[in-house]
């Protein structure tokens, strides 16, 4: 059936069924083939589901069978255009645990299944590339590495890719792992393509390799009563950030932290400094921190 699954919906004259599947055999055996396929293809999806009429066959002409391969077209194109972001990362997943490897893989070398199968593998790439985003925004990095991977196994080449997982590297704080990507990708650039990555990758890997990555963290201060003395507690805290941090009272009893373009690590440095220099303090509090958005 999958050999037909391309051409469903439309009659297809027997002449052209036969030199896209039998094209360097003789017309009469190749016309015997075709009709020994035919009666096999009835004999498991029915009579009906195989029309012949005026030298031409049709498969599926009332769209009754289900097709994982245009389900999986349909959930990709479906998640493309929703604004929804829980319904399209509902689509990608839907989509991508349909996709099962190449289109019509034991048939590599013929003509006529080379389009489909660069059409689903790009969308494929594509789903994937799409649902890692989402995952990066909802930080699972995790989840964005593995997914980053796996376009880069289907396209080696793709730089969307190799941006992805590199963010996602960096979310994760391994940096290492981070420029390891950037240097593997250039080099092959460089061989395949004889050119350099783009200007946004090249100058996510000078803020990796400079310290200075564009990360925004957010340290929250909640006291269980109004923080009283308010100018002593700015003052404390100044103590432990940098000049270019922002500290924000966000109510009577909260303050913000905001920290920018520092390693997670470094973060973590000036939260413990601010925990230490409250746990001094006669006011009783609570502290957090997180990635800001």
């Amino acid at each position: 059936m999958k050999y037909l699954v391309a051409f469903r919906h439309k009659p297809i004259h027997i002449e052209i069924l036969c030199d896209l599947f039998w094209r360097d055999m003789d017309q009469k055996y190749a016309r015997i083939n075709l009709q020994s396929t035919i009666y096999m293809l009835r004999s498991i999806v029915g009579k009906d589901k195989i029309v012949f009429h005026d030298n031409t066959y049709c498969f599926d002409p009332k769209n009754e069978i289900v097709v994982d391969a245009d389900e999986f077209e349909k959930f990709i194109q479906m998640a493309l255009n929703s604004k929804d972001l829980s319904e399209r990362k509902t689509l990608l997943e839907k989509a991508l645990d349909l996709y099962k490897g190449d289109f019509m893989a034991e048939n590599l070398y013929e003509d006529w299944t080379l389009q489909f199968r660069e059409h689903y593998r790009d969308l494929f790439v594509k789903g994937l590339l799409e649902l890692g985003k989402i995952y990066l925004e909802e930080g699972h990095p995790h989840n964005v590495i593995e997914l980053s991977k796996s376009a880069l196994i289907q396209d080696p080449l793709n730089e969307e890719a190799v941006l992805l997982l590199i963010k996602a590297y960096i979310k994760n704080n391994n940096l290492s792992d981070a420029v390891k990507v950037y240097k593997e990708f250039s080099a092959i650039l460089e061989k395949e393509l004889q050119i350099k990555p783009s200007k946004e990758l090249t100058q996510l890997y000078g803020q990796i390799v400079s310290g200075n990555l564009d990360n925004k963290w957010l340290i929250v201060v909640e006291g269980t009563d109004s923080l009283i003395n308010k100018n002593d507690l700015l003052n404390d805290l100044k103590k432990a950030v940098r000049d270019t941090d922002e500290i924000v009272f966000l109510c009577e009893n909260k303050v913000g932290i905001f920290l920018k373009g520092i390693p997670k690590a470094a973060a973590k440095n000036i939260y413990g400094r601010i925990t230490n220099i409250l746990d001094k303090c006669s006011v009783q509090t609570r502290i957090s921190f997180r990635e800001a958005r």
